[in-house]
């Protein structure tokens, strides 16, 4: 599995805005710039963040997105399902119709749980514990 770029953003944005005063929206080519997201993906990041209700945005003067729950409550599988769809080892496991052998390939079923368990250990590395570890840097502008 490689983590896609559009993945690895989403998470950068997430984090940069877990370290943002609560409540203040920032626009989103601010959070984009602080993280080397380019302004279009930025927003095209956010936008989906959003519709899985893990960012708030606000038009207009003063506008911008801010979380829309608490970091502790953000796992980063909640950020690959709302940004790649979750984490997929393998075409035959995200496209039901891709192969015909699915149904009795091995290795399908060795994909089906190697997915599994990386869901289930991505859903318990939270964002508050990302951005607390001393490990994040913020990049500047």
């Amino acid at each position: 599995m490689t983590v896609s770029r559009r993945a690895d953003y989403a998470i950068r944005m997430m984090m940069q805005l877990a370290r943002e005063p609560d409540g203040v929206p920032v626009p989103a080519r601010t959070i984009g710039s602080r993280q080397g997201v380019p302004v279009e993906f930025a927003r095209a990041i956010a936008s989906d963040l959003a519709s899985a209700g893990l960012l708030k945005a606000k038009r207009g003067t003063g506008g911008g997105i801010r979380l829309s729950k608490d970091p502790c409550d953000i796992s980063v599988y909640d950020i690959l399902r709302a940004v790649d769809g979750g984490a997929s080892m393998s075409d035959c496991t995200s496209d039901p119709g891709y192969c015909e052998r699915s149904s009795f390939c091995p290795m399908h079923q060795v994909w089906r749980n190697t997915e599994g368990h990386l869901e289930q250990y991505l859903s318990t590395v939270r964002l508050d514990a990302l951005v607390s570890d001393g490990q994040f840097e913020q990049l500047q502008a």
